[in-house]
């Protein structure tokens, strides 16, 4: 079960990974600063701020979707 489908915010991205997702790029758009209640789409590219040793975790979280 991955994260496709599931909020930012239901994810707790940020408190489970201490990465930060400033924007997202979907079919070509921005979503810059996207809020708790965006909705990951399976194609979403992830703009992210982190320290490199957050990023294993955050990986982990979107293809699990914890």
């Amino acid at each position: 079960d991955d994260a496709a489908g599931r909020t930012i915010g239901a994810l707790v991205v940020r408190r489970r990974t201490g990465v930060t997702i400033g924007a997202a790029v979907r079919r070509g758009m921005p979503i810059v600063a996207p809020e708790p209640d965006a909705r990951l789409e399976a194609d979403d590219v992830l703009v992210t701020l982190s320290r490199d040793d957050d990023r294993d975790a955050f990986l982990r979280l979107l293809r699990k979707g914890w």
